[in-house]
């Protein structure tokens, strides 16, 4: 069997496997690592949203993005470690690199805003 058929099957397997979470799309190693019921989420990346579980209509996009975040939904973390500690916030906008990495709150707008250094 060619490569390109074994990457059908595989994609088969993981977009239609049974599941408690609807229309969810997860790409890269660990990303919605611990999603049970969450819904309509977008998690592409390296643990993004790794702890999510709940959370509805979130789309996580980068290394780490909404690695903490748990059940907060309608957010958008886009850029490595995008909302890292982020855990039950919602409506929140993040884009950028550490972009409310330490931010716990709801209804925020961060764009490419770093907000710790090494």
């Amino acid at each position: 069997m060619k490569l390109k058929n074994y990457a059908i099957i595989l994609f088969l397997i993981i977009s239609f496997s049974v599941s408690a979470q609807i229309g969810n799309v997860k790409l890269g190693n660990g990303a919605g690592f611990n999603i049970t019921s969450g819904d309509y989420n977008v998690m592409v990346g390296d643990s993004t949203a790794f702890n999510l579980t709940s959370a509805l209509f979130g789309v996580f996009i980068g290394r780490r993005a909404g690695y903490s975040l748990t059940s907060g939904g309608e957010n958008i973390f886009i850029g490595e470690n995008a909302g890292f500690t982020n855990t039950t916030g919602q409506d929140n906008v993040f884009i950028g690199k550490d972009a409310g990495r330490l931010n716990l709150a709801t209804d925020n707008v961060f764009i490419r805003n770093k907000i710790w250094r090494k």
